[in-house]
């Protein structure tokens, strides 16, 4: 009986971050905008490979690139659109290149939605209007971006973990 609601709770849960994720993506490919193509394919092929870089995590079967780093890049550089795919993009380069199982599609699915809900918190942070009206700039702005993106990622995928695999 437990068991069931486990999975009924990661069923409903998973659910709703892909929708969330899906959303995003297309809210940002609505809106696209691109100032420089050369410019943001060449970010795109840099995240891509950044992507291939992982480093293992303990106790679970996941792992982390440096797509981050490409994700707060396209925060400060890029536009909505431009990020998300570049951050979309990489995440799912992440979980299909170089992977010691291959990953259900399900699976791949959710880490794509979390990584495009994360990468617009983290976009929204750094171009709000308020913290600027406190003087707050630059590092301070893209320090903020960054905690919001990690906030945000981490919470999903340690809940999916949660209610996936009970750790």
């Amino acid at each position: 009986e437990s068991g069931k609601m486990i999975t009924l709770r990661s069923r409903i849960y998973i659910g709703f971050v892909v929708a969330a994720g899906a959303v995003s993506l297309a809210n940002a490919l609505w809106t696209w905008q691109t100032q420089d193509w050369t410019r943001y394919v060449f970010y795109c092929v840099i995240a891509l490979l950044g992507s291939g870089m992982k480093v293992s995590l303990p106790a679970v079967t996941g792992t982390m690139s440096m797509n981050f780093l490409f994700v707060l890049i396209g925060v400060r550089e890029l536009s909505l659109g431009e990020t998300l795919v570049m951050g979309c993009l990489g995440m799912f380069a992440q979980s299909i290149l170089n992977t010691k199982s291959r990953p259900r599609f399900i699976q791949v699915l959710f880490s794509v939605a979390s990584i495009a809900c994360s990468s617009e918190a983290a976009y929204r942070v750094y171009h709000a209007q308020w913290p600027r009206l406190h003087n707050l700039e630059g590092p301070i702005m893209l320090l903020m971006a960054a905690a919001a993106f990690f906030a945000i990622n981490t919470f999903s995928i340690a809940l999916v973990i949660a209610l996936t695999a009970s750790k």
